[in-house]
């Protein structure tokens, strides 16, 4: 084989290399990037639905503060037998239910 040949064919086989090469890190590197961007994107998917759902409940959770702060609901809790506090208190139970975007109410206690 003359140098011009080797010469020819060893310039082909480094331009081969090269171009595997750049296009391997390409790859490589459009996948890096491709998946920080879906990660991006979901993050803020993510806060926007978090934030929705905060702003949607918010409103129950501030009319649930004021309700256990009730005087009147919480001495029918430390003594649900009382019969006048209790129709009184579930009177006002009643009003707050009808307040929460539900329309439900429950409670838990450890006094039966």
């Amino acid at each position: 084989m003359t140098i011009k040949k080797k010469l020819v064919t060893f310039s082909i086989s480094v331009l081969v290399i090269a171009f595997t090469t750049f296009i391997f890190a390409y790859l490589v590197i459009s996948k890096q990037i491709s998946t920080h961007s879906v990660i991006q994107t979901l993050e803020n998917l993510a806060q926007t639905k978090t934030i929705s759902i905060e702003d949607s409940v918010q409103p129950d959770i501030e009319l649930a503060k004021k309700m256990v702060s009730s005087p009147l609901v919480i001495k029918f809790f430390e003594n649900p037998n009382n019969e006048e506090i209790r129709n009184l208190a579930f009177a006002e139970l009643a009003s707050y239910q009808h307040t929460f975007s539900s329309n439900n109410l429950f409670w838990v206690n450890n006094h039966d």
